[in-house]
């Protein structure tokens, strides 16, 4: 019993030390590698170190690829798969969720021009809810499709302007409402970035313009 309980503690205290996986057999074939940790430099000039199972990278490891890429974290039958960190050779890194290699799941992309974002992956886009940031200041919190600002989200200017609303194929296109930093308000319906259908423009002063709209013209007052 007290044999147990003080391997019990070392595994809570170095869990890599007690739970490491032996060392990989060199004068096997690698395909033949399982239940060990060894490296392995493949023919497509890619380098692999880490956690094997019936002869493919399974568990925990780095991946170098041949463009520089790096991958750490958890790889499953040969490809990344679960939480790990991708460093890429432009200076951009990724760290989150993988699907048999791909982005897929929870993730934040750094990009090396100093933009973010943080949220939903889905077949390596950015696909659902999430916030994007730029260096300048811009924000974007809503839902994207393939990349694109689709449904609904809430863009934000350095300058104060401010869209809040539906969005399709990353342009307005719905029912919003754009607050200008001047005080300007337009709150009713756009299409392809522009003011469309039925809505009101709001000045500073209290003035204001109602009816329909077409290409950010009102063309009907009410």
């Amino acid at each position: 019993m007290k044999k147990i309980l003080i391997l019990f503690f070392l595994i809570l205290l170095f869990p890599s030390k007690v739970l490491s996986l032996p060392d990989c057999d060199k004068s096997a074939h690698w395909e033949t590698w399982t239940a060990c940790s060894g490296e392995m430099r493949l023919a497509n000039g890619e380098k692999y170190t880490g956690e094997w199972q019936n002869g493919a990278k399974h568990g925990e490891g780095t991946l170098i690829y041949s463009d520089g890429s790096e991958y750490t974290g958890s790889f499953r039958g040969g490809k990344p798969y679960g939480n790990g960190h991708m460093k890429y050779p432009d200076g951009g890194e990724y760290k989150g969720q993988f699907k048999f290699g791909i982005r897929e799941g929870k993730g934040t992309m750094t990009w090396s021009y100093g933009g973010q974002y943080i949220g939903e992956w889905s077949n390596d886009k950015v696909n659902g809810e999430g916030t994007a940031t730029w260096p300048d200041g811009r924000k974007y919190v809503g839902e994207y499709l393939d990349e694109k600002r689709h449904g609904e989200g809430t863009y934000t200017w350095p300058d104060g302007d401010k869209y809040s609303g539906q969005w399709k194929n990353g342009k307005f296109d719905g029912y919003g409402t754009y607050a200008h930093g001047t005080g300007h308000t337009y709150v009713g319906y756009f299409k392809s970035g522009q003011k469309n259908g039925k809505g009101t423009y709001t000045y500073p002063d209290g003035k204001i313009k109602k009816g329909i709209w077409k290409f950010d013209k009102l063309v009907k007052s009410e």
